[in-house]
């Protein structure tokens, strides 16, 4: 939550900050869809951190996940719900007139469609330089305190608090748009800041340390699932 997903599909670059996540796990987790173990449709779960994994849902929506794990883990991270930064235009061509713009990336299926999200990107790398980019966090970001949660729409493993947001879970007034500001030399080489590939590597530390203090939430009681020594 916080970080910045970048696409550059059809040659124009569309970007939101992250606002909404759900994360499954490779453990105790029976809505994990690597619960069962790997398959065809699931094995970008299994890759290593920093992926992305991309499936279809009804027939009709694709969903957009970041993998989290270690290779093997079977675990990710749902992106649910974006707040529109840059390439607004492009985000409204893609969904259709009418829309607010708050309402552009807010929740799964619409986000993939808003940021020209198909099944080729699935298994593609987040952390270079490809059509999928996943940013970390601006130098100057503060804090905002996150609402935690169970997972919508779910029905199995549903008390698990793995669901996190901020703002008014899952979007932004209008007003708060405009330019992500990140045109700039400091993001033009494609790298990500060591902080967002130690928070991948180590996803559930990060994420209790981020919604431990914040009063009125839920405690997030994980397993640390920091790599094995020798693993990817």
């Amino acid at each position: 939550v916080g970080a910045v997903l970048e696409s550059r599909g059809s040659g124009v670059v569309t970007r939101g900050r992250i606002v909404e996540t759900e994360a499954y796990l490779p453990a105790g987790d029976d809505a994990s869809h690597s619960a069962r173990g790997e398959t065809p449709r699931n094995g970008a779960m299994f890759l290593e951190a920093g992926r992305a994994y991309v499936y279809l849902i009804y027939g009709v929506h694709l969903c957009f996940n970041v993998v989290t794990g270690a290779m093997g883990d079977g675990e990710a991270v749902l992106i649910r719900a974006l707040e529109p930064l840059d390439g607004v235009a492009e985000m409204a061509s893609r969904r259709g007139a009418g829309i607010p713009t708050r309402d552009l990336a807010r929740g799964p299926g619409r986000l993939t469609s808003a940021m020209g999200i198909t099944r080729d990107h699935d298994r593609g790398a987040l952390l270079g330089d490809g059509p999928l980019r996943l940013l970390d966090r601006p130098s100057d970001w503060v804090e905002e305190e996150l609402e935690v949660g169970a997972r919508v729409g779910i029905s199995r493993s549903a008390d698990l608090p793995l669901r996190s947001a901020f703002g008014d879970l899952a979007g932004r007034p209008e007003g708060r748009g405009g330019s992500s500001g990140w045109e700039g030399p400091a993001w033009s080489g494609g790298g990500l800041e060591e902080g967002l590939a130690a928070r991948l590597a180590a996803p559930w530390a990060w994420l209790r340390h981020a919604v431990g203090p914040a009063p009125g939430t839920v405690r997030l009681e994980a397993v640390d699932h920091t790599p094995v020594a020798g693993r990817p």
